[in-house]
């Protein structure tokens, strides 16, 4: 019997809570994140042609002209103007969204995204990606959710200093196509894993979506992409657990980088971008049927009919509150429907709290995340011991 209960305790010392920190689904959207306006000035570099042709709105602006809004399904839809004509306006650019997130993300974090579509098209770059903030990329960046134009699969990769190395093939499903994050490589590729033709553009859509996870633990970072059929059932609960969601799409390990020393708290951007470096050096790769270069498209509001974003659920949970604003509240239940159409689509409702909560309980997730996790099990083991 005591051998059961020591065994129990020990256990219990590898695994850290994890609690909700911030849900982001719904009309809580709106509220939760810094809106960027203005141009993309500082989003090109060599000729100044490759400069967004994009002009990003803040919240009033985008809730008032339907950039922004939450669809009768429940999901929240970010998207490019797709209605405004620039035709014969040699100076025209197109009204889109950046958003950034108010609180950082820090180690610790696990970040979760549901959504059944995302922008992709000619002249249309979008993006899910951390940044460091000043002096770049000394604090390091992070691509979840990155490519251009009419690209079928996704790309993840961080940009770093010199001294991040990715982890080698074997750690991922992902095809590793870039080990050095080190920005001045590569032509600033970053360490950069590609992933599946179910991961972005029209596959992505055709299949209904799927779900983007990131976990920054001692470990390193690691990434998962979940195609609509295979998303995990705890995706959507305030229970995510990852140890059970087998290998990651793409690792960057601790013993090959120091995530600590090459990443500061992250800022969390969402954002659809109208040409840009990336959109322009690509463009001819996919997109030479349509138009001769890159801006050619831009006054064309039917060019970004799929430039927008559908997301179910973005939440962000913390092994700890540090540099999260935590305050107790009751659970509200968080529709997770699935692709939507004009008509509300049919939900499953899983209890997620709106808002974070200090409070640890039976009901969340338990996760290994370090050696601080068995240090305390272990004292909690002599404790229990020595009071049996």
């Amino acid at each position: 019997m005591r051998v059961v209960v020591l065994a129990a305790l020990f256990a219990s010392g590898f695994a850290q809570q994890m609690q909700l920190a911030r849900n982001y689904s719904g009309t809580a959207f709106f509220d939760l994140w810094n809106y960027k306006v203005g141009n993309d000035a500082t989003n090109f570099w060599g000729d100044p042609a490759n400069q967004g042709v994009v002009n990003f709105t803040d919240q009033a602006f985008a809730l008032d002209q339907k950039l922004l809004f939450v669809n009768p399904a429940g999901n929240v839809v970010m998207r490019a103007d797709n209605f405004t004509s620039g035709a014969g306006n040699a100076s025209y650019v197109r009204n889109s969204v950046q958003v950034l997130s108010k609180d950082p993300i820090t180690p610790g974090s696990l970040v979760i995204m549901d959504a059944v579509h995302m922008p992709f098209g000619c002249a249309v770059w979008p993006a899910f990606w951390m940044n460091g903030g000043a002096n770049w990329p000394k604090l390091g960046e992070i691509d979840i959710v990155e490519n251009v134009n009419l690209a079928t699969s996704n790309a993840y990769s961080l940009h770093t200093e010199q001294g991040c190395m990715a982890s080698h093939q074997d750690a991922m499903t992902g095809n590793l196509v870039h080990t050095d994050c080190f920005n001045q490589t590569d032509f600033d590729t970053g360490c950069k894993v590609q992933d599946s033709d179910l991961s972005y553009g029209s596959g992505f859509a055709n299949n209904g979506g799927g779900a983007f996870a990131f976990l920054w633990n001692d470990d390193g970072m690691k990434i998962w992409f979940f195609p609509r059929p295979t998303v995990p059932a705890d995706l959507s609960t305030a229970t995510p657990n990852p140890a059970n969601w087998g290998t990651p799409t793409a690792f960057y390990s601790s013993a090959t980088c120091d995530t600590t020393k090459f990443f500061g708290p992250q800022t969390m951007i969402l954002e659809i971008d109208v040409c840009g470096n990336f959109a322009v050096d690509d463009f001819s790769s996919t997109c030479s049927a349509v138009a001769a270069q890159c801006t050619d498209v831009v006054p064309n509001p039917a060019a970004f009919d799929n430039a927008y974003f559908e997301i179910r659920y973005l939440t962000v949970f913390s092994s700890s509150t540090t540099g999260i604003t935590t305050t107790s509240s009751s659970a509200t239940s968080l529709s997770t429907a699935g692709p939507s159409t004009d008509s509300p689509s049919s939900a499953v409702s899983s209890q997620l709290p709106s808002t974070p909560t200090t409070a640890k309980s039976s009901g969340q997730s338990l996760y290994t995340l370090g050696p601080f996790s068995v240090l305390a099990g272990i004292v909690g083991l002599i404790f229990s011991l020595s009071s049996w």
